[in-house]
């Protein structure tokens, strides 16, 4: 029976967010879990909780500090010392923003990528010095790195060098909820479909081109979900061509069943980046029998095994080839579907690393 402390302050983020209740939503009906601790913000975790029906032994401490900032980490010693009969066999953090004081042992921390440190123009120099010093700091404290892909893994490893804990691959899953089915509201424009924020490295402006390309002749649309409403005009006029916003649609946060919907309406979904650790939307496109484009690079070479097309470079005119060459193509069947991994397989290798890892370490249990 193990005693899980969770830090889940980004429970409402992105992608971790995602993460975080895919991995850590089993745990609290899983018996082989004694008692699980979350840190963050309680009305976030009282309305998660009560959505997805935990039934486990199961304590929030508020943490409602910003990540990646002073106070969290100077505000972390007196909570760990919260419950003076509370002892964690194992403390979970998803993502590398772990406390640097007093740091929980035994532990593991998810680095999903290292984005801050291969895409130098994706932030300022002093968010990148942050990030390397963070990670290299809390590779010597944990005991465990779990991380997305084995293409994350290398980057890890050659990153942290020989002072690098293990380094284990669980890979992400999706909802059960993204499953292939007949499109609904299905409207008369094919368009693409992109799931991300509008941050350098998500590219968004190879979607806008190829938009333009495909818009001279065949009548387009662009879906952007993630992006602010500011970011349509941006990305028309670094495309050249200013009048393009008319034809790019923004429908801001939308909840898991829109997004099955427009995942299934999709002619095509792209995914850009320059980098990811694991680009979730790109599975769970595939989960609703979708196709896929991405760039033929080291980090997606894992979603090709899931159907996922790969696309050689970052030329608007290749893509926009690759996008008319599947555009017509019928859905895939639920039959001939690559098998992808669901969260459920996600949650119950971590937890079986975290087992582990409070098994192994002279401080758990």
């Amino acid at each position: 029976m193990l005693r899980v402390d969770v830090d889940a302050r980004m429970l409402r983020a992105g992608g971790i967010g995602r993460y975080i209740r895919g991995v850590v939503g089993p745990w609290l009906c899983d018996h082989a879990v004694e008692s699980v601790r979350l840190y963050g913000r309680t009305a976030d975790l009282d309305a998660w909780l009560t959505h997805i029906g935990a039934q486990g032994n199961i304590e929030i401490v508020a943490w409602g500090d910003p990540t990646y900032s002073l106070s969290a980490q100077a505000r972390w010693p007196r909570l760990s010392r919260r419950g003076a009969a509370w002892r964690p066999d194992v403390s979970f953090f998803p993502h590398f923003d772990a406390p640097l004081l007093l740091h929980p042992r035994p532990s593991a921390v998810v680095v999903h990528d290292l984005i801050h440190l291969r895409v130098p123009t994706a932030f300022p120099f002093w968010k990148r010095r942050l990030a390397a010093g963070m990670i290299r700091r809390v590779a010597r404290l944990t005991d465990q790195i779990v991380t997305v892909s084995e293409s994350s893994r290398a980057d890890i490893l050659a990153f942290v060098g020989p002072e690098a804990p293990p380094v284990d691959v669980v890979r992400n899953g999706v909802s059960d909820l993204f499953t292939p089915g007949i499109p609904d509201g299905q409207g008369a424009d094919p368009f693409l479909l992109v799931v991300a924020p509008h941050k350098p490295h998500k590219n968004l402006l190879l979607a806008a081109q190829v938009l333009l390309r495909l818009r001279q002749h065949e009548g387009w649309r662009l879906v952007l979900v993630g992006p602010k409403a500011s970011d349509r005009q941006e990305l028309a006029r670094e495309a050249g061509a200013p009048g393009l916003v008319d034809a790019i649609d923004l429908p801001g946060r939308v909840a898991d069943q829109e997004l099955r919907s427009l995942y299934r309406r999709a002619s095509v979904v792209l995914v850009p980046s320059l980098l990811e650790g694991f680009a979730l939307p790109a599975l769970e496109a595939r989960a609703c029998g979708t196709r896929v484009l991405a760039p033929d690079v080291p980090w997606a070479g894992e979603l090709s095994d899931m159907g996922v097309e790969l696309v050689a470079g970052w030329d608007p005119d290749t893509w926009t080839r690759a996008v008319r060459g599947t555009s017509n193509s019928t859905r895939e069947h639920a039959s001939s579907q690559p098998t992808i991994p669901r969260w459920s397989e996600a949650s119950a290798a971590t937890l079986s690393l975290l087992t582990r890892v409070a098994d192994q370490s002279p401080l758990g249990g």
